[in-house]
């Protein structure tokens, strides 16, 4: 498989995500803990839900797992996600997913924060070919102007291109976004 333009990529925020992030904020992830439950995503209507079982073994630091189950369609999924520890110089544990994903027959095994599910297996944004929303809108033209006022100037000329005052007017479209979201 080739690589893929950012514009034809899907974005990590029209997936399902499973953040250990936000597990570790909500207690989930202490070392030592066995638990289960149930996972809900609602979007659109209040009946559109997806769920996912799980079980979250933390109880031994060198063979931890998740263990998901859930359907998709008219199939239904039972697998594990290995879990692995790093130590902070600050201190404290970090807990990390290993994709679950094969790539070209080897598996991923990348060390992740995220899991996303985008068809029908949770992995990483990697195997996922997910992109964020704001590298998709991250224009380095932009960019480059807004810290260098002067370039833009230059290009708003008698003898400009269209594509430099389109340019010059997307600059300016940030700049007073920029600005709204400074008075809030």
């Amino acid at each position: 498989m080739g690589r893929h333009s950012v514009f034809e990529k899907q974005c990590t925020a029209d997936s399902l995500s499973l953040d250990l992030k936000r597990w570790n904020r909500e207690g989930l992830t202490k070392p030592g803990t066995l638990r289960s439950g149930v996972w809900q995503w609602k979007y659109g209507t209040p009946e559109q839900v997806s769920t996912v079982r799980y079980v979250l073994d933390l109880q031994d630091e060198t063979a931890s797992f998740l263990r998901l189950q859930y359907t998709t369609g008219e199939k239904s999924f039972d697998y594990r996600v290995k879990m692995e520890t790093t130590f902070p110089h600050f201190g404290g544990v970090r807990w990390w997913f290993r994709c679950p994903l094969l790539v070209n027959g080897r598996a991923c095994d990348r060390r992740v924060r995220v899991l996303y599910l985008n068809g029908r297996y949770f992995g990483c944004r990697d195997c996922h070919h997910l992109t964020y929303k704001s590298t998709q809108e991250w224009d380095p033209r932009v960019s480059g102007m807004l810290k260098n006022p002067e370039a833009m100037r230059g290009l708003m000329t008698e003898n400009a291109q269209i594509g430099d005052l389109f340019l010059a007017m997307k600059v300016l479209l940030r700049m007073r976004s920029d600005d709204e979201k400074g008075k809030k």
